[in-house]
């Protein structure tokens, strides 16, 4: 062990800077460069290495990688003393957050590798695993993952958009993890019949029998909206996506309403194929023309004539076979219900009809014996 070649460098701060070629053990060896000697206090008072309130390195002692330009040194790699490492493009005075922080400019289309700002390529042909994401203080079946670990967070700037964090299961039970966004709905890509017509969020659609979307309802198989702020997006065509827009499919969106709205009423199309709908009271629906044109369920009201987005849930069987199957059947109860209301009636006036002229029979015979006992 031991070194078996170095290369000591001066240093204008008391740091110990050396390059060297270090035998750890047997067929082992490192490369070892020191850029940094920690001490608690510095010469003459001045401070040392430290952090004063977390005994750790400060991390004012950094091994940088870059470039000059302009008279300008820019750091393209910078490590910390602190154990932070850093990757940047150039920037002057970036000091890394993290253990691994990344920072640069990147936009460009999402089909062209090198307008990301972070790629990970992994070249094997056959059941390849790119990236993982490991709490190992959580260990043993049974114990809680609990929400506050927090697997992945999207911000922009200082405002958290999203996450990934733990379902507060159990492992080996219900353990698991859950996606949480400002989106409301699932939705999914559909194509238009008419790539020129303008379909905006919150607009009635009309699905025909071949899947195709369009705001003249007239004709349609099914009625569906477009979302307003989707939580997940499937049926992706790709990057092009002219020609298809993303229509909700479950959970909460707005809706395009004319007139009045009370919570709790149905949406269904106005008719004027312009993505508008109208509401209709529950007491109303069995016995309406739009029964089987549900899209939605109003979550909130408005007195409102003119054309207004609502909160709406969808996707909940308001408008499917199987809804509409039950209204059917309550229909055919409730005619079912007349008839037989009807057919009371009937029976009441013909026993009625019958008790009648046995009464007169019965009075008639009476009449008949008081005459023989008369004579």
């Amino acid at each position: 062990g031991g070194p078996r070649f170095n290369q000591f460098l001066e240093s204008d701060n008391r740091d110990e800077l050396f390059i060297a070629r270090y035998n750890k053990d047997k067929d082992e060896s490192e490369l070892r460069i020191n850029f940094s000697t920690i001490s608690p206090e510095g010469p003459n008072g001045l401070p040392g290495d430290l952090d004063g309130t977390t005994g750790l390195p400060n991390g004012k002692d950094k091994f940088v990688v870059g470039f000059t330009q302009e008279a300008s040194y820019k750091p393209i790699l910078q490590v910390n003393n602190n154990g932070k490492v850093g990757i940047v493009s150039g920037e002057i005075g970036f000091v890394p957050k993290n253990l691994l922080h990344v920072k640069g400019t990147s936009s460009g289309l999402a089909t062209d590798k090198a307008s990301h700002l972070v790629m990970i390529e992994n070249t094997n042909t056959g059941g390849a695993n790119s990236l993982a994401i490991i709490h190992s203080g959580i260990t043993g079946s049974g114990s809680t993952i609990s929400a506050k670990n927090n697997f992945v967070t999207f911000m922009i700037g200082q405002i958290v958009i999203g996450e990934i964090e733990g379902n507060n299961g159990t492992i080996g039970s219900t353990g698991g993890v859950r996606y949480k966004t400002g989106g409301g709905d699932y939705a999914e890509y559909l194509e238009k019949t008419d790539y020129t017509e303008t379909i905006e969020k919150g607009d009635i659609v009309g699905v025909d029998d071949s899947g195709m979307i369009t705001k003249d309802t007239s004709n349609a198989q099914q009625f569906l909206v477009k979302s307003t702020s989707a939580a997940v997006a499937g049926n992706w065509p790709g990057e092009n996506k002219e020609g298809y827009e993303l229509i909700a499919f479950f959970g909460q969106v707005k809706i395009k309403v004319r007139g009045p709205v009370n919570t709790g009423d149905y949406i269904v199309p106005s008719g004027m194929n312009d993505g508008t709908g109208i509401a209709v009271a529950i007491s109303d629906i069995n016995t309406s023309k739009h029964k089987d044109k549900i899209i939605g369920r109003a979550w909130e009201s408005s007195s409102v004539m003119t054309v207004k987005k609502i909160h709406a849930a969808v996707g909940f069987g308001f408008g499917l076979p199987s809804l509409q199957e039950e209204m059917q059947s309550l229909e055919n109860l409730e005619q079912e219900m007349v008839a037989l209301k009807k057919e009371s009636i009937d029976l009441k006036s013909h026993f009625d009809s019958i008790l009648e002229k046995q009464d007169e029979d019965i009075q008639k015979l009476m009449n008949e014996v008081s005459a023989i006992k008369k004579r």
